[in-house]
């Protein structure tokens, strides 16, 4: 199910509806992305991501937009709240080089609580650097608890890209529908 919708900064935005009844959203996302669905090992998690065009100019590292769905009773027994998921997600990328929480605040997202943080990274330019060159990440995780699970709403990209694609990601998460279980 595709229709075309404006945007501002001239990006268009498309509509894209999971198949994946685990995932159950409908969104807006960048016309012109790719975009793929997957289930983790032993269905642990269930995820949809966009990426953007390979042929775009400027870029080292592809921009990345996605949401995950993660089942309560598959995270570890020590989150069980928004507050605990939120924190689990910024431990793991604490450890990433020079990383820095640049804004972390509770929100709502179609009616839902939630949590929106920025933070920012560096990473190898290369899978196997030789020089140890780093391209700065900027990443913005929304982290929200509907039902029997968490969703992590993400985008990734070069920070040098963050503000002209955090205006299309709001207009993303602001898109976002829960579909009803089949």
């Amino acid at each position: 199910m595709m229709s075309i919708f404006g945007c501002s900064q001239g990006i268009k935005l498309e509509r894209y509806e999971t198949k994946d009844p685990e995932i159950g959203v409908s969104m807006l996302y960048p016309k012109g992305w790719s975009h793929s669905e997957d289930r983790g090992s032993r269905e642990k998690y269930y995820k949809v991501i966009f990426i953007e065009p390979k042929n775009t100019a400027g870029r080292k590292l592809f921009s990345v937009i996605s949401v995950s769905a993660v089942k309560k009773s598959d995270m570890p027994e020590t989150i069980r709240r928004l507050s605990a998921a939120a924190e689990d997600q910024l431990a793991k990328f604490g450890k990433m080089k020079d990383f820095r929480l640049m804004a972390k605040k509770e929100t709502k997202v179609t009616g839902e609580n939630a949590i929106d943080a920025v933070y920012y990274y560096m990473l190898p330019d290369m899978p196997l650097p030789i020089e140890g060159k780093f391209i700065e990440v900027k990443e913005r995780a929304v982290i929200l608890e509907k039902g029997d699970r968490f969703y992590f709403i993400k985008m990734f990209c070069q920070e040098d890209i963050y503000a002209s694609l955090d205006k299309v990601f709001d207009r993303v998460l602001k898109s976002i529908k829960f579909l009803p279980k089949k």
